[in-house]
């Protein structure tokens, strides 16, 4: 991996540290979340997540008592919700990307209105149009916001400025998963080869010299741009090397909720431009 470097996401165990982060929230907020459902993708990538995140559970002595796989285009979420409330469960916690059926599971909870929240990572909750797929069944739902922004909350200045040149050219923001790390790319490439020539290198455009350039962005010292984009070094103790640093002041999954039609950051706090909503038939 020595050329290569991950600028859009920080990796799945990021999930766990910011899933783990959202069940202390709920518990301040006087969520009662000793017991959890877990609904996730079948495939592989969440086994990674699962490494880091079921110890944080076990410190936490937080008991799953179910976790359900599901495979690509699942949609019979209904029995699972009702399952999960039966069980004790106060939060139905998914880790869904590859089934792509968020839409269906958020309004199967919305219809049936049981105590349960819907508190998780769910990739489909990051799309800006999720709100009209779901008919606004999507109010409540919370979600870690992959990426590191949130349209309502730009991390920087940068962001702030790229939201609206994108929206008053094209009519629409830039896309919530993909297009703020394409933009920092861009970006981030331009500045390490104008490091790298300002420094005198023979060849600023060649892959080890603009390696070299690239690993001075550490967290002490990121890049701001529509992020702050920092990346770990080699010899990482869990091998993540040039993997996107991940931190409140860096990058990281925003603790996010969907509030009239609106995405919006609810913790931390130093971050939240909105404050944790319960779904009028929540009850704690």
């Amino acid at each position: 991996y020595k050329y290569w470097f991950r600028i859009t996401q920080n990796n799945g165990a990021s999930f766990a540290f910011d899933m783990a982060d959202m069940l202390d929230m709920l518990k301040k907020y006087g969520v009662d979340v000793s017991k959890i459902y877990i609904i996730r993708d079948e495939h592989i990538w969440v086994d990674a997540v699962e490494e880091f995140f079921n110890p944080l559970l076990d410190e936490r002595g937080i008991e799953v008592v179910k976790n359900v796989k599901v495979p690509r285009g699942y949609t019979e979420y209904e029995p699972l919700i009702i399952e999960a409330h039966d069980a004790g469960a106060k939060v139905i916690l998914p880790i869904l990307a590859i089934a792509g059926t968020g839409d269906v599971l958020v309004k199967h909870w919305a219809r049936l209105q049981l105590p349960v929240l819907l508190a998780g990572h769910d990739l489909a909750a990051l799309d800006l149009g999720f709100w009209e797929k779901t008919e606004g069944a999507a109010n409540y739902y919370i979600f870690i916001a992959d990426g590191g922004v949130v349209q309502t909350a730009p991390p920087t200045e940068i962001c702030k400025k790229f939201i609206e040149n994108y929206t008053k050219k094209y009519g629409y923001p830039p896309e919530a998963h993909q297009g703020y790390g394409a933009y920092d790319a861009v970006y981030l490439y331009k500045m390490v080869v104008e490091a790298a020539a300002a420094a005198g290198e023979a060849n600023p455009f060649d892959s080890d010299v603009v390696v070299k350039y690239l690993e001075k962005y550490t967290p002490d010292n990121p890049a701001v741009l529509t992020r702050r984009i920092a990346f770990y070094p080699r010899g990482h103790e869990y091998k993540w090397d040039h993997d996107l640093a991940w931190g409140s002041n860096l990058v990281r999954n925003w603790i996010s909720q969907w509030q009239d039609g609106k995405q919006y950051i609810i913790w931390p706090k130093e971050m939240a431009n909105s404050e944790l909503k319960f779904p009028p038939w929540f009850t704690k």
